[in-house]
């Protein structure tokens, strides 16, 4: 019964369905994982192609591999998890607290290529920072 009004208030609060939450773990925990430059979730390239990033819709990296290789990195440096971000001191911590559940780099050694970031700046989109790609910005 608990664990049903956690998912409850999880589809009140969070705007997503329960069920939504795989699709934002990776399916395979190989090397083939890759972390967004701009939120830092953590998916495989697959997943990428399949749903894009379900935090930053505006990188448009569904159903184009390219766009994921210049979005997203291999160079994760550890992988946290939340489920109720909104609650969580990790996810406060790490910036995250507005994003979708899932899995998140603590770091990313990448950052954005900076013609992305200047199609988005001209587009007026303003690019997500989370703590694991501000601190990589910053080392830039």
């Amino acid at each position: 019964m608990v664990a049903r009004d956690q998912e409850n208030e999880n589809e009140t609060q969070e705007g997503f369905e329960p069920e939504d939450i795989d699709m934002m773990v990776p399916t395979d925990w190989s090397s083939k994982l890759r972390g967004c430059l701009s939120c830092s979730l953590v998916k495989t390239v697959n997943q990428f192609a399949t749903n894009g990033c379900e935090n930053c819709p505006f990188l448009n990296m569904q159903g184009d591999k390219e766009r994921i290789m210049d979005c997203t990195s291999n160079s994760i440096l550890g992988i946290y998890t939340t489920m109720n971000p909104r609650t969580s001191w990790v996810a406060r911590w790490q910036r995250t607290v507005k994003l979708r559940p899932g899995c998140y780099a603590i770091a990313i050694d990448a950052t954005l290529p900076e013609g992305i970031e200047e199609e988005l700046s001209e587009q007026g989109i303003r690019v997500k920072r989370t703590r694991a790609t501000a601190e990589a910005t910053l080392r830039k």
